[in-house]
């Protein structure tokens, strides 16, 4: 695929991501940009097929791949993210559909930019229940029916959210609670870890961080 194939329009990008690019922002949040090397959206859904289906490429490898800090491997990393049946399921059983297919990457970087994307799509799943792909969130992906050809399925099906499951009112809050919680399974399986977090101290760090205690007792 050659520079030929690519388009120049706006996408949408995590802020975290352009820090080597064209913004030097840190913060976690979305931003629309233009973008000279944005794909067409076929390119980009052949590689996500390529991935969800191939035997032969080692997940680390993958993991590798879609968190590479450019253009069309982020894109396919998003439009990953967005395959990934999310709607409905709790945080934790949302990490495990991620970890099913894909494990962690070992930099620090690539795991804070999979767990950006994966939360982005996340929130847009729960919150946008006329398609999985919210292709309002994201501009460069489909619209439901890609796994099935317009059929119903798991992945296409709308579905009301009980926000006792999804309690998450903003995409930032959503990213901490990821952050917070493949932290907290890092803690309780590390055997080199002292003090172990219990629900009391994950709760008051999730407060802190968002300043809601509301929001972290029900979602813990």
């Amino acid at each position: 695929m050659g520079e030929k194939d690519a388009e120049n329009k706006e996408c949408v990008i995590p802020a975290a991501l352009m820090k080597d690019g064209n913004n030097n922002s840190s913060s976690s949040s979305r931003l629309t940009v233009k973008h000279t090397n944005v794909w067409p959206l076929q390119k980009v859904k052949e590689a996500v097929f390529f991935f969800r289906e191939a035997t032969a490429v080692a997940p680390e490898a993958i993991s590798e791949y879609l968190t590479t800090p450019s253009c069309f491997p982020l894109q396919v990393c998003a439009c990953y993210m967005a395959s990934l049946p999310l709607v409905g399921k709790t945080l934790p059983e949302a990490l495990r559909e991620l970890l099913t297919v894909l494990p962690l990457p070992r930099e620090g970087q690539r795991i804070e930019r999979l767990l950006e994307y994966f939360s982005a799509a996340y929130f847009a799943a729960n919150m946008n229940t006329k398609s999985v792909f919210a292709p309002s969130t994201y501009g460069f992906l489909s619209d439901s029916g890609t796994h099935c050809s317009g059929k119903s399925c798991k992945m296409c099906v709308a579905t009301e959210v009980d926000r006792q499951v999804f309690p998450f009112c903003e995409d930032s809050l959503c990213f901490v609670a990821v952050v917070a919680t493949v932290m907290l399974n890092t803690d309780q399986h590390n055997p080199h870890a002292g003090a172990k977090m219990n629900r009391k101290s994950f709760i008051s760090q999730m407060s802190a961080a968002v300043k809601s205690s509301h929001f972290t007792t029900s979602f813990a």
